[in-house]
């Protein structure tokens, strides 16, 4: 009986450290993915003020160029 009681003590143990790194693991990922759509929800924002501003074809043209050659990037990074 006490054999089975440390090893029931073993793997509960056991568990909870498991546990504990996947909790972490995922929490840090979770902060990751949160800063990365807070980010691209920011230029998104921006791309509206940039759009307002342009004057000509050219302009909205080079807004919109750069803005999805940033996000292609930034997606890219992400992954």
């Amino acid at each position: 009986l006490a054999r089975v009681n440390e090893m029931n003590g073993n793997m509960l143990s056991d568990a909870t450290k498991f546990n504990t790194k996947v909790g972490a693991t995922m929490q840090q990922l979770s902060k990751e993915w949160f800063g990365f759509v807070g980010k691209r929800l920011h230029e998104d924002i921006e791309l509206f003020h940039a759009i307002h501003a342009c004057r000509s074809l050219p302009d909205l043209q080079q807004v919109y160029t750069l803005f999805w050659q940033d996000a292609f990037a930034q997606y890219g990074e992400q992954m």
